[in-house]
C-alpha cells in the first residue's frame, strides 16, 4: 500500500482470499477499516495439438499441449473422441497414442488446474487414420499344367482387404498351359484266320452251305464290348499369395481366363 495515495499493488502468488487492517493517524486522533478480498485463481490459455493430422493405421500420433505458466502444476489428459487415451503429469506435456481406428477423430485436451490456476479444456483438432496399406504379393508355384485349356493366362491377385487394411491387387504372371498329348486309338485286334472245316462224308442228305471268313468276322465284331482309355491329367496346381499384415482378415481372390473344358476321356471301340 502507498502511503501517500493508499494504492493497494503487487501481483499476488497465491489464490484464495485475504484480509488486512488500514490504519490512519494525524493530530486530530486515530482510525481503523478493515479490509478482505479475495485472490482468484489465474486463467491459463492452454492450447493443445495432434500431430500428424493424418496417418495409417497403427501409426504413432503425437498429442501435446502448451499456453500453461511454468509454475503450473497438476495434470493434462488428453481425449480421442471423448475417450481418455493418455494422461501427463506436468511439466510433461506429450503423449504418443497408437492403435487409433481408421475414420475421423476428434482429439481434446483437459488441464486440471491447480491451487494457482483455474482448469481448462480445448480441442485440438481431427485425426484421420487411415487403413494401413496391403503389400500384396503373389505368384504361381507352378506355370505349365497338361489339360485341354491350352494357351496363355494372365493371373492376377486380389486381396479384399477389411476394416483395418486396404484392398489391394498385383499381376501374379502369366500361365501357360499346353494341350494333352494325342494319344492314337489302338487299330482293330487282327483276327485269326478260321481253320478249315473238315469235308462231311457224302451223305444221301442235301449238302449244307459252309461259313465263310466274312460271316466269322462280322460275328466277332458283333461280340465286341466298348473299351474306355482313360486320360491321364496334368500335375496340380499351386498358388501363394503373400505380404499381407499377418492379422489381416478378407479374402484373396485368384484370377485366370479359363476356356471351355475338353472331356479329357477317349472311347474307342475294338
Amino acid at each position: 500500500m502507498d502511503p501517500v495515495s493508499g494504492s493497494l499493488t503487487g501481483v499476488p502468488t497465491t489464490a484464495g482470499d485475504f484480509a488486512f487492517t488500514v490504519r490512519a493517524v494525524n493530530v486530530g486522533g486515530s482510525d481503523e477499516r478493515s479490509v478482505s478480498g479475495t485472490v482468484a485463481k489465474g486463467a491459463t490459455a492452454l492450447t493443445a495439438i495432434a500431430s500428424p493430422s493424418r496417418a495409417p493405421y497403427g501409426a504413432q500420433v503425437t498429442l501435446a499441449a502448451a499456453g500453461l505458466p511454468p509454475v503450473a502444476t497438476g495434470s493434462v489428459d488428453f481425449l480421442v473422441d471423448g475417450e481418455s487415451v493418455c494422461v501427463v503429469t506436468l511439466p510433461e506435456l506429450e503423449c504418443g497414442v497408437t492403435g487409433l481406428m481408421p475414420g475421423d477423430h476428434l482429439v481434446e485436451a483437459v488441464y486440471s488446474g491447480d491451487v494457482n490456476w483455474e482448469g481448462s479444456r480445448v480441442e485440438a483438432g481431427t485425426v484421420t487414420v487411415d487403413r494401413r496399406p496391403a503389400t500384396l504379393q503373389g505368384a504361381a508355384a507352378a506355370v505349365t499344367i497338361e489339360r485341354g485349356d491350352a494357351g496363355s493366362h494372365p493371373l492376377s491377385f486380389v486381396y479384399s482387404g477389411d476394416d483395418l487394411t486396404e484392398a489391394a491387387a498385383v499381376e501374379g504372371g502369366t500361365l501357360e498351359v499346353t494341350s494333352p498329348p494325342v494319344i492314337d486309338p489302338p487299330g482293330p485286334s487282327p483276327q485269326p484266320s478260321p481253320e478249315p472245316e473238315p469235308e462231311p462224308a457224302p451223305t444221301g442228305d442235301s449238302p449244307q452251305p459252309q461259313p465263310t471268313r466274312q460271316d466269322v468276322a462280322a460275328a466277332s465284331s458283333r461280340n465286341a464290348s466298348p473299351a474306355v482309355l482313360p486320360h491321364a491329367g496334368g500335375p496340380a496346381m499351386a498358388f501363394v499369395v503373400f505380404g499381407l499384415i499377418a492379422v489381416g482378415a478378407g479374402a484373396a481372390l485368384i484370377r485366370a481366363r479359363r476356356r471351355p473344358r475338353e472331356d479329357s476321356n477317349l472311347r474307342h471301340t475294338l
